[in-house]
Parts: structure tokens; sequence; C-alpha cells
């Protein structure tokens, strides 16, 4: 009987490895270039199962074992795990914030306590501390990002401009939050040290946090805006109280002492429910 090499003894040249890197890319750009926005409904998946399939014949061609293909699919996508629970729980909460009536309240309060001089600038500090406080961009920009949007649609400021300052919050989080699963995933993937990492990370995400809340800032306009005729609308179809942050001060909460991130977004989804 043939003896198995041992996993990964075989060394990959520089040319072999940019190969399937290339595949992807020329791949991906020629199925959005011939479908478009329908590319994300099935050409995107056949062009990255045509990547793996040759990211497979180039392992073989330098010499690795199917034994040692097989192990390291294992290994890959169990590293992978983590992070696609905290997205299936992610979806979880942002529909039973929506049924509780949590977002809806922060649009409430947020009519009432936010100005529209300064509004793209504090949605970034919003987003980029809660994003920290739960590691999760997805779910800050499906929640509270929602409740923003809401806002920014009834003062009559720009939507683009509204999505790019929470996105620019959220993402500072989730390259910064130990509890971030993408954080998480990029550490176990490369057999670092997470608070290491996230060390490194700062030397990036800080400059293009500060750079941003500069032109977040710059772009804010001066506007009349008068709440009362929306806040009005929002009471006679919703019950409007402080019980429906209750599921956001549990996230917060299971956050601040470091549960882990499926369990303090699950839990989240399960009190909104």
């Amino acid at each position: 009987m043939a003896k198995v090499p041992a996993p990964y003894s075989q060394k990959m040249s520089l040319a072999g490895a940019i190969i399937p890197v290339a595949s992807l890319v020329i791949l991906l750009a020629l199925s959005y270039y011939l479908f478009g926005d329908e590319a994300s409904s099935g050409p995107n998946q056949i062009a990255l199962l045509f990547c793996a399939l040759i990211a497979s014949f180039v392992a073989l061609f330098h010499g690795f074992h199917f034994d040692e293909l097989k192990d390291a699919v294992v290994d890959s996508v169990s590293t992978g795990l983590h992070a696609i629970f905290i997205l299936f729980a992610v979806g979880s909460l942002i529909g039973t914030w929506a049924m509780s009536g949590t977002i809806m309240a922060m649009v409430y309060y947020g009519l009432q306590l936010l100005s529209p001089n300064y509004f793209y600038f504090t949605t970034v500090i919003i987003c980029a501390l809660v994003s920290v406080s739960i590691g999760s961009s997805w779910t800050v920009a499906g929640t509270i990002g929602i409740g923003l949007m809401g806002i920014s649609t009834k003062m009559g400021l720009d939507p683009a401009i509204t999505a790019g300052a929470i996105l620019s919050g959220a993402y500072f989080g989730d390259k910064s939050s130990p509890l971030s699963d993408a954080t998480n995933l990029a550490t176990a993937a490369a057999g670092s040290n997470l608070y290491t990492h996230i060390k490194e990370n700062l030397w990036t995400s800080i400059p293009a946090l500060i750079i941003s809340l500069a032109l977040f800032w710059w772009l804010g306009e001066p506007g009349d805006f008068v709440a009362q005729g929306t806040l009005t609308s929002i009471e006679q179809h919703y019950d409007i109280t402080l019980l429906n942050f209750l599921p956001l001060l549990l996230v917060l909460g299971l956050a601040i002492v470091r549960y882990p991130p499926f369990t303090t977004i699950f839990i989240g989804a399960l009190a909104g429910g």
C-alpha cells in the first residue's frame, strides 16, 4: 500500500499560487461583464467552482496527494464555520428587531436627538462605537444602520452619504473588535495572536476613521427640519416605548462582558422575538 505523504508536505511555487488567484479575478470580472448585477444569482458561484477546480489541478501538478487536498478543504471549512454561524444569527437578529419595534424606536428617538447639521458625523461615531462593542458590521448595518437611514430620509438628507457614513463606522469596529467574526477568522487562518492582529490593524483603521470623520463633518449641511409630523405618524402605527431598546442594551451588555459573538447576537435575536 502506498504511503500517504505528511499533510501539506509539498512546496508550492509562486507561479502556482498566483494562477488560482488570477483565475478568480478574471472569471469574476468576466461574470460581471456578461451578466451585470445578475452575476450574483449564479454566474459568480460557477466562477468560484471553476477556480476551486483550477486550484486542485495546480496542487496535484505540484505533487500534493488527494488526501492532503481533502484535509485542506475540511480545515478551511471548519475555520470559517464560526463566521457562518454569526451571519445566521445576524439574519435572525435583524428580522426580530424589525418586528419588535427596536429599529423603529431608533428612528423615533433619533429624530428627536439628532440634527441635520452634524448627522453624518454623528452617524460614523455611533456605528463605530456599536460595532466595536458587538464586533459585527453586518449587525450594525442591518439594525442601527436601517434606523439611521430612516432618520436621514425623514430629514431630507442624502441617503447615499448616510450609507457611506454607516459603513465607515461599522467597518472600523469590524476591523478592531475582538468579537469580530472577520478578525477572528483572519487570525485563525493565519495562526496569529488576536490582540496582536487588532493592534496592527489600528495603524490603518484609526487614520481612516479620522479622515472619514473630517469628510462627513464637511459634508454636513444646515437645514430646517420639523420632525413633529413624522413622529405623529410613527406614534399612530407603533407602540414606541423605552422597552423597545431592551434587545439593543442586552447585546451591548453581553458584548462588554465579552460573551462569544454568536451567543451575544443570538440572545439579542431571541430578546427581539
